[in-house]
């Protein structure tokens, strides 16, 4: 039975309440736990010690379609005696053959007695077990997801963790010799060959003019930025002018440019008959024109594109809109946004739907009027 008591309706255990016209949903104690008959909704929490909702844990982890786990994605041909359930990636690099023939990048599920088979949509993703890695498909073909990460988002760039390096600083010097090119302009660094061809350019006569060693400093008169060398004349010593000091520094008077001297480089012309490539990854800078080499980052950032920001909220505000730094190519993209207040004591809820979406921007409708300065609204928007 219910009883009222201190002005607290009080029901024994497996009593119920009843909502809606025709009772569809019921709430009771079952003598050890809360229980409701029905799904609860609720809006998109704020707080750390709100309830969630599904739809905000969709967001934050269902960036990717993801199915359920498969065994393996290089068979091209049905394993024997499969297990009601096993399920494989088809054939992802050949061709498939027996009753997976045609299935090529589908997933085949076995069910008892034939196998099933799904079509990959673009945003597929599932773990591999027999590699204990992640693939996902981009529409063409599956790709290993961890191969993806953005080396933009790791974290302690800034530290000294590579020892094998010498830094910028000078901090830590070479340990061996160092090759280079050829220096062009006069603050490179330069080369032994380059030093060595100049040497071999210079030139000069050997004058008759002899110095004894108890000569003064005044007979040296008239022989400025001359050299003094031994002979075996009876003197033993003469001043010796040599011509070519000034070209000492120009690049194009060495000799042998043209030779390939330098195995340890990639030639420009791409080897010339012997190829010798990079064998190991190389660095480069973000491309602008279409003819430059690319970057990890920048494939990167067309396979899976998205933008991001922070937006305040001033008062009064009953919606918003949002526009883009960078357009999307269409409006196939999805959105995740969240109201943050940090500041008020007892901040309100307010639900929210998006009521617009173009290529550069999309629109939120709140459920009323914002009753202070102190909201924002955190927002992620990735195409599909």
């Amino acid at each position: 039975m219910a009883k009222f008591q201190d002005k607290h309706l009080k029901l024994r255990y497996n009593q119920r309440s009843y909502f809606g016209d025709n009772d569809d949903c019921s709430i009771w104690h079952d003598s050890t736990q809360l229980r409701v008959s029905c799904t609860i909704s609720g809006v998109t929490p704020t707080q750390d010690y709100h309830l969630t909702t599904k739809q905000y844990v969709d967001d934050l982890v269902q960036v990717l379609d993801w199915q359920e786990s498969v065994k393996d994605k290089d068979l091209l041909a049905p394993p024997g005696g499969p297990t009601l359930g096993d399920r494989y990636i088809v054939a992802v690099s050949g061709t498939a053959t027996g009753a997976w023939a045609g299935h090529e990048d589908n997933i085949a599920e076995w069910n008892g007695t034939s196998w099933d088979f799904q079509v990959p949509n673009e945003g597929f993703a599932s773990y591999v077990e027999d590699e204990d890695s992640v693939y996902f498909y981009d529409g063409v073909e599956w790709s290993e997801y961890s191969s993806n990460i953005s080396h933009s988002n790791l974290t302690g760039l800034l530290n000294d963790d590579h020892p094998q390096y010498v830094p910028r600083t000078g901090s830590r010097g070479f340990l061996g010799t160092v090759s280079g090119i050829n220096p062009t302009a006069s603050y490179h660094l330069t080369t032994k060959f380059y030093v060595d061809g100049e040497i071999d350019t210079l030139s000069g006569t050997i004058p008759y003019d002899f110095l004894s060693l108890n000569d003064t400093p005044a007979s040296y008169a008239g022989y400025g930025n001359s050299f003094v060398t031994v002979t075996s004349g009876a003197d033993g010593l003469q001043f010796t002018t040599i011509s070519g000091l000034n070209t000492l520094m120009d690049h194009g008077l060495l000799l042998g440019l043209a030779d390939d001297d330098h195995l340890q480089y990639v030639r420009a012309d791409g080897g010339a008959g012997d190829s010798r490539g990079f064998t190991a990854t190389v660095s480069g800078i973000y491309p602008t024109l279409s003819y430059h080499l690319t970057t990890k980052q920048y494939v990167d950032e067309l396979t899976f594109p998205k933008v991001s920001g922070r937006t305040a909220l001033a008062l009064d505000d009953d919606s918003k809109a949002i526009a883009f730094a960078t357009n999307f190519a269409d409006t196939n993209y999805s959105i995740s946004a969240i109201l943050r207040n940090t500041v008020d004591a007892s901040p309100s809820i307010y639900p929210m739907i998006v009521t617009s979406t173009t290529i550069s921007g999309f629109s939120v409708l709140f459920s009323g009027d914002i009753d202070s300065n102190n909201y924002y609204l955190d927002w992620i928007a990735q195409h599909d």
